[in-house]
């Protein structure tokens, strides 16, 4: 059933909702989480401080929002993903989750890993585990790796559970590794050879019918 079209009161506060949560992220990649103060924000958007009260509860709500924001548009991307044998799949995922990291910024990265690791718990927290973009890569890698059981791609005896948590240390040691040298260094680029080294190590043993590629020696030489 078609959704009702939107009153002129609900476009404006949709409207006024976007331009809040627009102006915040942007101070907040430009002047750090610390450095940018609700006031600030309501200052720029000139607005009352009531007002972004009435959209969010705290700033936390703004790095949250922007969270879920990202974490649905790399579903979007991820959906896509549905060619290519299962290395090549796992390996488009997980770049493209980090290439979401990178469009979300440092700060807000940065600022989800301190709340994982303080045991603050935000909106939309999976019981303080992980960020939201993490567990989606991993529910899409469960997916693909259990159909590539399925389809006689991988060996049934692989380890999907102990794959997807060796991953997920990884997914999580390298966004606070980027978060610490201050997003300095492309967060894409300094995942591609752990994601090969990875790929070769916990999957490719498991292949069926299909040769082993071999392990860049500049890989190994970076871990």
């Amino acid at each position: 059933m078609a959704q009702p079209p939107l009153t002129s009161r609900q476009l404006q506060a949709k409207a006024t909702k976007e331009k809040i949560f627009d102006t915040a992220t942007e101070m907040i990649k430009k002047y750090g989480y610390d450095n940018v103060t609700i006031e600030d924000i309501c200052s720029q958007c000139n607005i009352a401080k009531g007002l972004f009260y009435h959209y969010f509860k705290s700033k936390i709500g703004i790095t949250a929002a922007s969270e879920e924001l990202m974490a649905n548009k790399f579903c979007e991307e991820a959906q896509k993903i549905t060619t290519g044998d299962i290395s090549f799949r796992i390996r488009d995922i997980c770049q493209k989750m980090f290439m979401t990291a990178e469009n979300i910024g440092v700060e807000i990265t940065r600022r989800r890993s301190i709340q994982l690791f303080s045991g603050e718990k935000p909106p939309n927290d999976l019981e303080g585990k992980e960020t939201l973009l993490t567990a989606h890569c991993k529910q899409f890698m469960q997916t693909m790796l259990e159909e590539a059981i399925n389809n006689g791609e991988l060996k049934p005896e692989t380890p999907v559970t102990q794959i997807l948590e060796m991953f997920s240390i990884f997914f999580n040691g390298l966004l606070c590794r980027w978060g610490m040298i201050n997003g300095k260094e492309s967060l894409v680029n300094m995942s591609e050879q752990i994601i090969s080294w990875l790929i070769q190590v916990l999957i490719c043993p498991y292949l069926i019918n299909s040769q082993t590629a071999k392990i860049p020696e500049n890989t190994l030489n970076t871990l």
